[in-house]
């Protein structure tokens, strides 16, 4: 039976937004043949994720330390729970599929399509590179150099490209994370499949210090365009 750790960074900024996506996770894993925990991780400490109790022994609270790093949320889940594949969902990810987990396995054991990173989000480079992948599977699927919303992998990967970049925070620590995989070998996809993104502009993603946020934001994008845009160009020329 395959083990599945899922890790949900957090700012914890719409509780009951968060609250449903875990609970919406939670049904889906117990409808499919698998072995499961849930991280949920707030970067600081507060109140409210404090006071919420999850209820199930299943879905465990972590707090980072960290604040505005998705990286250092998804990194301190990794070593709490030996799994086979490790999976980022976004807390404001709502995924409509009750099947989509043991589909998603099925994928990333196909020996043909080399997966890397399987997600569900497209982002804008998809149009400069966009492979449609033909063949008999659940869902139409496009090869990207990255997708997010979920993002779905072998945890052998971690041993070969290492774990989530600290030097990011508040943006690009997926891409950054799926740039990797790719330059190493493996293809990244995006799955066509019904979802709801319920999200929100960076400006409101925390309920203060929004100027400080977006200034880490910034920093970012500047550090990730410096290590990736001429990698990117070739991909691109290339593909």
């Amino acid at each position: 039976m395959n083990r599945i750790l899922f890790c949900l960074p957090t700012l914890f900024n719409n509780p009951k937004k968060t609250v449903r996506c875990v609970q919406n996770l939670l049904n889906q894993c117990e409808k499919n043949d698998i072995e499961y925990k849930i991280f949920v991780v707030s970067n600081v400490e507060d109140e409210l994720f404090s006071q919420w109790d999850p209820g199930i022994d299943e879905v465990e609270k972590i707090v980072s330390g960290l604040n505005y790093s998705i990286s250092k949320a998804l990194n301190v889940s990794i070593d709490k729970y030996d799994s086979d594949y490790f999976v980022f969902l976004q807390d404001d990810m709502f995924i409509h599929d009750d099947n989509w987990i043991g589909n998603f396995i099925d994928l990333y054991e196909n020996d043909l399509l080399n997966c890397g990173v399987i997600g569900t989000r497209p982002h804008t480079t998809s149009k400069i590179y966009c492979k449609p992948v033909n063949g008999d599977y659940p869902y139409r699927i496009d090869e990207l150099l990255w997708s997010d919303g979920v993002m779905f992998f072998s945890t052998k990967l971690f041993g070969e490209v290492g774990i989530f970049d600290e030097n990011y925070f508040g943006d690009c620590e997926s891409q950054d994370f799926c740039y990797k995989v790719k330059d190493a070998g493996y293809k990244n996809y995006r799955i066509h499949m019904d979802q709801t993104h319920e999200t929100s502009g960076f400006d409101g993603k925390v309920r203060e210090n929004h100027h400080e946020f977006l200034q880490h934001v910034n920093r970012s994008r500047e550090f990730f365009h410096d290590r990736w845009d001429e990698w990117q160009d070739k991909m691109v020329e290339n593909s």
